[in-house]
């Protein structure tokens, strides 16, 4: 695989494999490199595909959570609504 292969990988994997036309949430190396064949008509094994990503910072996943917290302003008026919704509730017995 040559290096000129990195800036065309990349949008594919920001993406995703649902706007490349392909019924997946995320990436796989082995899905990628069968992208890549039928595209480029490059055919590489898992493992080439991996070593490929892994040397240029492609991850083929996005993460499903995120590290990022809420608006405080926001997050304190919402933690206000529950406790007056839950103030007149009596717990099942």
């Amino acid at each position: 695989m040559t290096e000129d292969l990195a800036p065309a990988l990349r949008p594919w994997v920001i993406d995703g494999p649902a706007a490349c036309g392909l019924d997946r949430a995320n990436w796989t190396y082995p899905e990628l490199a069968e992208y890549l064949f039928s595209k480029r008509g490059i055919r590489v094994q898992k493992s080439a595909m991996q070593v490929f990503c892994h040397k240029h910072g492609i991850r083929p996943y996005r993460p499903t959570y995120r590290f990022r917290r809420g608006d405080p302003v926001k997050r304190a008026g919402a933690r206000d609504e529950l406790a007056a919704l839950t103030k007149g509730h009596r717990p099942a017995r």
